[in-house]
């Protein structure tokens, strides 16, 4: 039996308030316009309801479907959803700012294709 290495994308979830996220926010950005921080996603500060939005069902279909088919565009994401080309245009580009999904532009085309590398999403939630 041949073992497959299963790639893990691992996103850090801090559910605040609004207050204790614009506090850090802002000092983030002030270390972004300074050059010591690079600019990287891997941990989000998301409200509860803003953690559920972000992995809808409808989202986690976009994941799913990339993941089988690499380099799939938007419109044939749509199709394939059998869902508004506007609605995966919005949610596509939301996990693409989020590092959740990449893109890759196809030479002899000029088109971005959309593609997910892992198999798995591992979300770690602190409690304190």
């Amino acid at each position: 039996m041949i073992k497959m290495k299963v790639k893990i994308k691992k996103i850090n979830v801090v559910i605040e308030d609004l207050n204790s996220f614009f506090y850090k926010a802002k000092k983030e950005f002030k270390k972004l316009e300074k050059g010591r921080l690079k600019k990287s996603i891997n941990t989000l500060s998301l409200s509860e309801d803003e953690y559920r939005n972000l992995f809808s069902k409808k989202r986690l279909d976009i994941i799913k479907a990339l993941r089988y088919k690499k380099f799939v565009s938007i419109y044939e994401l749509a199709k394939q959803l059998d869902r508004p080309y506007k609605n995966v245009y919005d949610d596509t580009n939301l996990l693409l700012e989020l590092g959740i999904i990449e893109k890759k532009e196809d030479k002899k085309t000029h088109r971005n294709n959309y593609f997910v590398e892992f198999d798995k999403i591992a979300v770690e939630i602190p409690v304190n």
